[in-house]
């Protein structure tokens, strides 16, 4: 197998991958929205939260070592309730893959809108994107796309950055 054909992604990458995947866009919105809603009880959620993907992590974590297959979200459905069931799970997560990518760029043009900038301010008007707002997140889109076309090296790379800083951000304004 030539180099330029090999694709590795270490295990840091790998865990960083999963860890960013899992934080995903909520670390921008899901404290505010919280904070509103439940004031300083949402820790309450938030730990309630963490027990629950816990224990799904841990469930899957088991799954994977008994089953060390490739496309375990369909095989552990498939393997537990029949090849129907099966076939409507490997839907969804593909559904749900296929969608990360919009979802993300709104959520970036979402969370620009709250800067301080005249221009950010108004990509997101009225629970809507503007019109700006949208070319935005199509580029974005691309751009997203492209990332994870490209390269797994370049792709893994540009997500370890961006998941440290998912994680140091939050991290150090809970501090003040």
């Amino acid at each position: 197998m030539s180099k330029t054909s090999q694709r590795h992604i270490g295990p840091v990458a790998l865990m960083l991958t999963g860890l960013g995947s899992i934080i995903g866009s909520g670390w921008l919105f899901g404290a505010a929205h919280a904070a509103q809603i439940a004031g300083p009880a949402a820790i309450f959620a938030w730990l309630i939260g963490m027990a629950i993907i816990l224990a799904i992590a841990l469930t899957y974590a088991e799954l994977g070592t008994m089953f060390p297959e490739t496309g375990g979200m369909v095989r552990y459905a498939r393997y537990s309730h029949g090849s129907l069931l099966g076939f409507m799970a490997g839907w969804a997560n593909w559904i749900a893959i296929v969608a990360v990518i919009p979802i993300e760029a709104e959520a970036s043009v979402q969370y620009m809108s709250s800067w301080s900038f005249p221009w950010a301010q108004a990509l997101y008007q009225h629970g809507e994107l503007s019109t700006t707002g949208l070319l935005i997140s199509a580029a974005l889109v691309l751009v997203y796309f492209l990332l994870n076309y490209w390269s797994a090296r370049l792709f893994t790379k540009a997500n370890s950055a961006i998941t440290v800083f998912k994680v140091l951000v939050p991290g150090a304004l809970s501090v003040h």
